[in-house]
């Protein structure tokens, strides 16, 4: 198991990780800002962990649509937003437990241009 999770690291594109305190705040941010390339089939299925795939052609454009986003603030802008109202929420409320950072867009966007298409699970 540690081989695997070596070479998923150390190859681009072949495995993204994040559990699902991180992921749902940036499934909620990609499906903001890629509703254009996602059908709702695709968003829906990304809350779900049932396998759904997203093809080649869709990872590719949600990195170049990432990158942009990326190279022009606006991922800093809304992570500044999100971490401010995260910050005002009372401490029982569950959603203060979902981070959001600049950095895993960075890494989810690296991934979906070496992915080739991949499946969420």
């Amino acid at each position: 198991m540690r081989t695997k999770w070596k070479w998923q690291e150390s190859t681009e594109g072949a495995y993204f990780r994040n559990n699902v305190w991180f992921w749902r705040p940036l499934w909620n941010f990609v499906s903001g800002c890629c509703n254009d390339i996602l059908t709702e089939k695709d968003i829906e299925s990304g809350y779900m962990n049932d396998g759904h795939k997203i093809s080649k052609t869709k990872a590719k454009r949600i990195a170049s649509r990432l990158r942009k986003f990326l190279e022009e603030g606006s991922v800093s802008a809304y992570s500044s937003w999100y971490t401010r109202n995260i910050s005002q929420l009372e401490e029982k409320d569950w959603n203060k437990n979902y981070p959001f950072s600049e950095e895993n867009v960075r890494e989810f966007e690296r991934f979906c241009e070496h992915s080739g298409g991949f499946q969420i699970y």
